[in-house]
């Protein structure tokens, strides 16, 4: 720049004074100064007189007019940066043969605009032209026809067909090693584009095979700080991130860095964009805080050197909104995605795939907050744009198609949701050829496919997934099985919902060990598989060990998100269960109403999530006997659940479900009957006959009509309900086991104590099987077991079973739990009626307390929440001090406490 500085003071003649002051604008854009550049070109009046005088030639106008326009280009106006282009183009026609290799270099140019723009056919076709106008002689050893083919390139990677632009870099690599060499520092910058071809097909050892020649040819020709090994850094680093070795990456982008600010300064362009990579590979790692002060010194340099109406400005804003979103700064995230849409929309149009990313984005921001229908609608326009410029087989339709599934699940709608996904399949596996077969998206794509199928109650076809997902899983690279941790969690979600709580364990613990040496364990990411596997915990009833990692969990949330975002909010609340679970009502309850509080404030007071905070307060309600409390934080519940779910949603259905139980804690068995009828009707509209959530409808009509001393009833109900579970959730099913139980207590009202044992016997092996024998529930099952054994005249065996339930209880539970108290109470009327001579109508009175106490035990047992996990451990939510209050008056009124 000094030197063309000095040539331009020292020039005399206009013709001269040209060629220096395009020799000043050529220095300013290469560091990034476009409007500086822009300005050195802006002596019109110089120019038109040095034409109109002959003394500048047409060549030298068509230069300066494609100079200008590459200015225009990077600025972002890729409007003006094409008229100027049209104009050359049509100097270039009446010129004629002369001008092929001008006329070459502005279709390429113009190529480069219309992909700018989102117009890849037309760029493509614009491309192809480029080198078509060119004598087919000489195209083998001709740099235009080398530029022409990486710009088809550019336009094959948009359009996501990788295999395309390689084989026109492959060419491109062939006609400049013909005019320069092999070895060539030309040769060199496209094997840096062959490099990211091969990393979007997923063959990093391809990638890394090419960047490392390209490392070779640069050692020899260049200096180690030029622009060019910056570039070729940062593409080794982008390599590295997609293989999940962030600390790699970043040491790589810090050189990039270095070098940059070397030979470009800080305030370049490619500085910004090298910090953007950086972001990104902190925002993959979970570390927002890194990407956001990142994010911020890239859009200061964006700002002064491109402008805030820059595309390239508002990428970077929607990257940090998407960090923003992370760590649930939700407002400030839509204030950025805002301003990127308007963006987008004045220099691209609404039409242009990047507008589609920016809608994509503010989708995720409704979905967030809970505004599903919004989020929809979003994505139909996100859909459609990316249909009609990228074509239905691209990958980012695919991840669209993903999100608008996610949202259909949300709403209940798990057969729109199924179609959504299979669709979403058919892209990634590739349906013309595309090597998308190996895409990280896939098994996550399978996984929600399996959970759809799960909800749908269709377990055979739920089944017949992992199969697939192996598949999938076996094509990824060793060091890919960080990519799979999503999709291992859905799968593990899917193993609690069939009640194999064993095999979700290996899979969470698989996932821990993909995540902890890659991205470390105090991560947000690391936290969301400690959140699944304390649930798992509790359901095991290993609850000390569920708070313990729930408590690392909260850790690793409060210092990464935050107190006020909804995965720390998440975790609190289930450690309330925890609490519940162990008979720690009150300190539960407070917990809960807090986190119903958070939640509003996060997210707004009508987000689903406030309701699911409200149904777990209104059972801890329940448990304290507050039945009137319970009710209407039920029906506040409700009425956020109809707004944002739908009338058909399971969510909704628990809530009626647990009305019922509300009328059942009040002794009202007809009234809940009713409920539970026409919630079983409501259903029959959208899930099939033999759906588990409807067979956790029939458990409950069958716990009334035992209550209402209908046995027979009861017994039909639950035969039913053991046909349905046993079909869909398999023979081995806590919640098959649970319903076996609720027929040894039919068989036992019946009269019919031997077919009772024979049924208990098989409940307590599932159980044992499936929780182990040291689970509340398992205690329960031993509670209904010495009332059998009481019935056959066996009180010895009777009594080792109460003891033993007692110990469990008191190990599990804690000595204060009110499901111990009513076993203490059961062991202890056994033991009197034992000391004291056999009498008909004290055995019968008796066998009624008995009767009375095992049914207390069971009736808030939450198979409500069948349609998340099918059971969460039947005393969660069991007995309360009301129900031992209640015994206690039943028993004193039939003279047994005398």
């Amino acid at each position: 720049e000094d030197l063309a500085r000095e040539w331009l003071g020292a020039a005399t003649d206009p013709c001269s004074r040209l060629s220096a002051t395009f020799a000043v604008a050529e220095c300013l854009a290469c560091k990034g100064q476009y409007q500086q550049a822009l300005d050195q070109t802006h002596e019109a009046s110089l120019l038109d007189d040095c034409h109109s005088a002959s003394e500048v030639s047409s060549a030298q106008l068509a230069e300066w007019r494609m100079f200008s326009a590459r200015c225009h280009r990077l600025q972002g106006d890729n409007a003006l940066a094409l008229d100027l282009l049209d104009k050359v183009e049509s100097v270039c026609r009446k010129q004629g043969a002369s001008w092929t290799a001008q006329a070459s270099q502005v279709l390429t140019n113009k190529s480069r605009c219309q992909r700018q723009q989102g117009r890849y056919a037309e760029g493509l076709l614009s491309a192809k032209l480029a080198v078509d106008v060119l004598p087919r002689a000489t195209r083998h050893a001709n740099p235009a026809v080398a530029e022409a083919l990486a710009e088809q390139a550019q336009c094959y990677i948009e359009l996501a067909q990788y295999g395309n632009a390689l084989h026109a870099l492959g060419r491109c690599c062939s006609t400049l090693a013909v005019s320069f060499g092999p070895e060539s520092i030309q040769v060199g910058r496209h094997l840096v584009r062959m490099a990211q071809c091969a990393l979007a097909l997923r063959d990093f050892d391809q990638a890394m095979h090419l960047l490392v020649r390209c490392e070779r040819i640069q050692a020899w020709k260049l200096d180690t700080a030029h622009p060019r090994v910056a570039s070729r850094l940062c593409a080794m680093a982008q390599c590295f991130r997609h293989q999940r070795k962030f600390d790699e990456a970043l040491a790589l982008l810090q050189k990039c860095l270095d070098v940059q600010e070397e030979t470009l300064g800080c305030k370049h362009p490619s500085y910004a964009r090298t910090l953007y990579a950086m972001a990104q590979c902190h925002l993959d790692k979970c570390d927002y805080s890194s990407a956001i002060r990142c994010l911020q010194q890239c859009r200061e340099i964006e700002a002064q050197a491109l402008g805030p109406n820059h595309p390239g400005y508002a990428n970077t804003l929607r990257l940090q909104a998407q960090c923003k979103l992370a760590v649930a700064l939700y407002e400030d995230a839509f204030n950025d995605l805002e301003s990127c849409k308007r963006v987008y929309e004045e220099t691209l149009g609404a039409r242009h795939p990047l507008y589609a990313a920016a809608l994509y984005t503010l989708a995720q921001y409704h979905r967030l907050k809970g505004e599903t229908t919004k989020a929809l609608e979003l994505l139909c326009v996100c859909a459609d744009i990316e249909t009609s410029s990228l074509g239905p087989d691209h990958p980012g339709l695919a991840n669209t198609k993903r999100m608008q599934a996610q949202c259909e699940m949300a709403r209940g709608n798990f057969r729109i949701a199924l179609g959504l996904l299979q669709e979403c399949r058919r892209i990634l596996e590739g349906t013309q050829g595309q090597a998308h077969c190996k895409h990280p998206s896939l098994p996550l794509t399978l996984a929600n496919m399996a959970l759809c199928h799960l909800e749908l109650g269709e377990f055979a076809e739920a089944a017949q997934i992992p199969s697939s997902f192996k598949e999938a899983q076996e094509q990824l690279p060793g060091d890919q099985l960080l990519a799979m941790v999503g999709a291992w969690r859905i799968e593990a979600k899917c193993c609690m919902v069939r009640g194999r709580l064993k095999d979700a364990v290996k899979l969470l613990k698989a996932c821990m060990a993909a995540q902890s040496p890659t991205t470390g364990e105090d991560n947000p990411d690391f936290s969301a598989t400690l959140y699944m596997m304390a649930q798992c915990e509790r359901l095991l009833g290993r609850y000390d060990q569920a708070r313990h990692l729930l408590g690392k969990c909260a850790g690793i949330q409060m210092h990464m998100l935050g107190k006020e975002h909804p995965a720390f909010i998440s975790t609190r609340k289930e450690l309330a269960l925890c609490l519940m679970a162990q008979g720690h009502l009150r300190a539960a309850l407070r917990i809960l109403l807090k986190c119903r509080e958070a939640f509003s404030k996060t997210l707004g007071p009508g987000h689903f999530l406030v309701a699911g905070a409200m149904f777990r307060a209104a059972e801890c309600q329940l448990c304290l006997g507050c039945v009137a409390i319970a009710e209407r934080l039920l029906g506040e519940c409700a009425k956020i659940e109809v707004a944002t779910l739908g009338r058909s949603h399971p969510g909704l259905a628990n809530t009626q479900r647990l009305q019922a139980v509300c009328r059942m804690a009040g002794g009202d068995f007809q009234g809940a009957l009713k409920l539970l009828q026409a919630n079983e009707e409501a259903y029959h509209e959208h899930l099939d006959n033999a759906h588990p959530m409807r067979a956790s409808g029939l458990y409950l009509m069958a716990f009334c009509h035992l209550e209402l001393e209908s046995p027979e009833e009861a017994k039909r109900l639950l035969d039913e309900t053991a046909l349905i579970e046993g079909v869909t959730l398999g023979k081995d099913h806590p919640a098959l086991a649970n319903t076996l139980k609720g027929k040894a207590q039919c068989c036992l009202q019946l009269g019919q104590p031997r077919e009772a044992l024979e049924i208990i016997e098989n409940c307590r092996a599932i159980f044992s099987a499936a929780l182990g024998e040291d689970h509340p529930t398992y205690a329960a099952v031993l509670f209904t077991l010495a009332r059998c054994h009481r019935m056959n005249g066996n009180r010895g065996e009777a009594e080792q079973c109460l003891v033993r339930c007692a110990g469990i209880e008191e190990q599990s539970l804690g000595p204060s739990h009110p499901a111990l108290k009513l076993t203490e109470l059961a062991l202890k009327r056994l033991r009197e009626e034992a000391a004291r001579p056999s009498m008909p109508e004290l055995d019968a009175v008796a066998g009624t307390f008995f009767k009375d106490l095992d049914l207390r035990k069971d009736r808030f047992a939450s198979r409500l929440c069948v349609h998340l996990t099918s059971f969460t451990a039947s005393l969660d939510i069991t007995s309360q001090l009301r129900d031992v209050t209640r015994a206690r008056e039943a028993s004193t009124e039939a003279g047994v406490e005398s």
